[in-house]
């Protein structure tokens, strides 16, 4: 069995090549347990629900002989968006701030999902700096106002709404000494 689908993945159809090193041959196919039953190469299957998948595939040749160690492809369909984390600033907690760096805090973040992060309403995400939560960040600018929000991706690629925004501005010029009259 040759082109199983990545594991996981957002694809529902799938398409198998099955292949005999004896020619003629027919092929059987079980598909997650259903039985074995007569199909063709390519195996094209379709509407694949969320979950695991297994395809069992054994080659008869032109006598009725019957393959006993059939070949085998596992994959997993996972076609949910992770739930939307929430986000904390846990670092400095106040705003303004006059610090230039801060700690981002993720809550609810599915295993094994990537976090991404976009500023001031982009619509452009950016993977977290080494995929860590919290998300650390340094050199901010004076006089900016950050709004953070971040998002989880799955590992099939699906993506969460968006947490909601963490929002601050940096202030770390002192004010003018006054004068007195």
């Amino acid at each position: 069995i040759t082109g199983t689908p990545a594991s996981p993945t957002q694809s529902t159809p799938a398409s198998l090549t099955l292949t005999s090193t004896e020619s003629p041959a027919s092929f059987e196919c079980n598909v997650d347990g259903a039985g074995y039953s007569s199909c063709a190469s390519p195996l094209n299957l379709s509407g694949l629900g969320d979950g695991n998948h297994t395809v069992l595939a054994r080659a008869s040749d032109q006598y009725g002989n019957v393959d006993t160690t059939p070949a085998s492809a596992t994959w997993t369909v996972d076609t949910a968006a992770p739930a939307a984390p929430t986000l904390t600033r846990t670092a400095p907690t106040s705003t303004p701030t006059n610090t230039t760096t801060a700690t981002l805090t993720a809550g609810s973040v599915e295993s094994g999902a990537t976090l991404q992060y976009t500023t001031n309403g982009g619509t452009t995400w950016t993977n977290a700096p080494g995929n860590t939560n919290p998300i650390q960040l340094t050199g901010l600018t004076n006089g900016t106002t950050y709004n953070y929000a971040v998002r989880a991706v799955d590992a099939a690629g699906n993506a969460s709404a968006s947490s909601n925004t963490v929002s601050w501005t940096v202030d770390t010029v002192a004010p003018a000494t006054p004068t007195l009259t």
